[in-house]
């Protein structure tokens, strides 16, 4: 997310008086921790880690959401992310491969 701009692409449009922390479109993980940076409550590194804290409680909650359906494969983020990487690229959805490696380096 920061690697992409995240940092500076909030900060303009806030700037720019398009967006404030109460938009909905500021309440999605990553978009909400920002502004606890602009506020001064906490330091850059402290939103990066807050953001990889909230994404694994959020992939917590899928995943106990998923569990209850029965034709789901599961794949090990930790061993098997080269088989996830080729679903991504089989069914086409290769704008995901870099979400997913980012979602694995925060665990």
């Amino acid at each position: 997310m920061f690697k992409l701009g995240l940092l500076e692409e909030i900060s303009a449009l806030k700037n720019k008086g398009i967006i404030n922390e109460s938009c909905q479109s500021m309440q999605a993980i990553g978009y909400k921790e920002i502004f606890k940076y602009f506020n001064n409550e906490l330091s850059i590194e402290e939103v990066k880690e807050l953001i990889c804290k909230n994404s694994r409680n959020y992939a917590k909650r899928q995943i106990t959401f998923i569990k209850g359906f029965n034709n789901v494969n599961w794949f090990n983020p930790l061993t098997e992310y080269d088989k996830i990487i080729r679903l991504c690229v089989c069914i086409g959805k290769t704008e995901k491969i870099c979400e997913i490696i980012e979602i694995y380096l925060c665990w």
